[in-house]
């Protein structure tokens, strides 16, 4: 109760409803200083890097718009004058299956290299992403602070010391009355 209500003469009760900005800056600097400093969200980004399999997406993508790019090049080349003796773009269309597979077997082997890992691990290291990445926790933590009003966390440490320090407080109130009484019955004598 004295932590978030002024009592009469009792110096520092009330102390989280007078202070309650600092309260929260305070929150923030811990979660920002203590969870989210740029050494672990870079730590985090390269191992969430490590993870991520790039061949489930190529081998699902469709690689028809490079083949048809490939055709219309060819078409437009020398060689396409030549082609269209044999049928033109119809008969290349035989190619296309072929071509889709071949092309999705040499990309998977490109994303599954060591160099295309480390490509990545060296580009995301030195991006700005985990500044902005940081920037956004941060400014999801202060949104967050800025929702709370001093009512809000009353109920929240309340719910809190209800649910896990009961005991503690009804302890500390039980230790501190066979205190008091020894006190005061050592004191009459």
């Amino acid at each position: 109760y004295m932590l978030f209500h002024k009592v009469p003469f009792l110096y520092g009760s009330g102390v989280i409803e007078q202070n309650f900005q600092a309260f929260k800056e305070s929150i923030k600097e811990m979660i920002m200083s203590e969870f989210f400093t740029k050494d672990r969200l870079e730590s985090f980004l390269q191992n969430e890097q490590k993870q991520i399999d790039l061949k489930p997406m190529v081998v699902s993508a469709d690689f028809d718009p490079a083949f048809d790019a490939l055709s219309q090049s060819v078409m437009e080349s020398k060689l396409g004058s030549a082609l269209q003796l044999f049928g033109g773009t119809e008969a290349l269309e035989t190619l296309r299956e072929p071509f889709n597979k071949r092309l999705k077997s040499a990309v998977v082997k490109i994303v599954s290299s060591e160099t295309f890992k480390e490509q990545m691990t060296h580009r995301i290291k030195n991006s700005s992403f985990s500044d902005d990445f940081e920037k956004s926790i941060r400014d999801i933590v202060e949104q967050r602070l800025e929702e709370l009003s001093s009512k809000k966390v009353k109920e929240m440490i309340q719910r809190l010391i209800s649910e896990h320090l009961g005991w503690l407080v009804l302890w500390g109130a039980l230790l501190g009355a066979v205190i008091g009484l020894l006190l005061s019955t050592l004191g009459g004598l």
